[in-house]
């Protein structure tokens, strides 16, 4: 399949409606997902974020655009906490972003999505814009 073939079944399958799934529920983690938010960032991001938040992950080869680096400090700076927290519950592609970031709002708790932004700050060791403090 072409690159842009791929990118298109790509934007598809991400702008259809119903569950990706099917006629399948999707088992929600809600309660079975661990609570320490180390735990969490390795499950859900270190996939593509790699285990130390350098883009690295063992996906990462795979996709057409590069992972956010979260240990990037300039980067992450730029990027307020609330457009941390879409881009975890939402994915990237409600922000213009990549849309190969997938969304977890339905898989995480609010508190937990927040538990990774902080995580994310703790990488980066930055703070988000003073705009938006």
């Amino acid at each position: 399949m072409s690159p842009e073939t791929l990118e298109l079944v790509a934007n598809y399958l991400v702008a259809r409606r119903g569950s990706p799934a099917g006629d399948r529920a999707i088992p929600s983690s809600r309660d079975s997902e661990p609570r320490d938010t180390h735990a969490i960032y390795l499950t859900f991001c270190a996939g593509c974020h790699g285990t130390a938040g350098r883009g690295d992950g063992p996906n990462a080869k795979f996709l057409p655009v590069r992972p956010a680096v979260h240990v990037d400090g300039k980067a992450m700076s730029e990027r307020s906490d609330d457009m941390l927290f879409d881009a975890i519950a939402a994915g990237g592609y409600v922000l213009g972003r990549s849309n190969r970031m997938p969304g977890f709002g339905a898989t995480l708790t609010a508190a937990k999505i927040r538990g990774l932004v902080r995580y994310i700050r703790e990488l980066c060791r930055c703070e988000g814009p003073a705009w938006s403090q």
